[in-house]
């Protein structure tokens, strides 16, 4: 879409403005606090972390993110696919954890344009995390005929 074409060709231009726009380390905090309210009572969600230390995870995908987002270099944990390689992870549950990562941006008051620049950067880890071979970029990829807007509901969700 054309939003998102913005969006990319924003963080192109320049993550660290979005790290500042998304509050640096506190501000980011803050969203990832909120992604494990919702991810914790998800019951979509809940069976991917059942047994695994939320706050560990919660702890290495807010050094590994807030480096994608233009934030400080902190993460030193393994690659995507190496992390990811047993939990038996799908599209469907991938969407269901980005619905809520946008649920928590928007909880928190990012705008708008900094929401579509967050999602285009998670949604370009969707072939690391499902150990796919790279092609078609993430972000216009097509499963089962849908993209990643309308596989997690479309307008009725906006």
């Amino acid at each position: 879409t054309v939003r998102m074409a913005v969006a990319q060709r924003n963080i192109d231009q320049d993550k660290g403005v979005l790290w500042s726009r998304m509050g640096k380390v506190d501000g980011f905090a803050l969203i990832m606090d909120k992604v494990y309210e919702l991810v914790s009572v998800d019951v979509r969600l809940k069976m991917i972390f059942k047994g695994y230390d939320l706050e560990k995870i919660k702890k290495a995908q807010t050094s590994f993110l807030g480096e994608a987002l233009g934030g400080p270099k902190k993460y030193e944990g393994s690659d995507l696919a190496t992390v990811h390689r047993d939990l038996g992870l799908n599209d469907y549950i991938l969407d269901c954890f980005l619905m809520n990562f946008e649920k928590a941006l928007n909880s928190v008051g990012v705008n708008e344009e900094s929401v579509d620049e967050v999602m285009v950067t998670l949604e370009g880890f969707r072939s690391d995390i499902l150990a796919r071979e790279r092609g078609i970029s993430a972000a216009q990829k097509i499963v089962d005929g849908r993209t990643i807007f309308e596989r997690v509901g479309g307008q009725m969700v906006v």
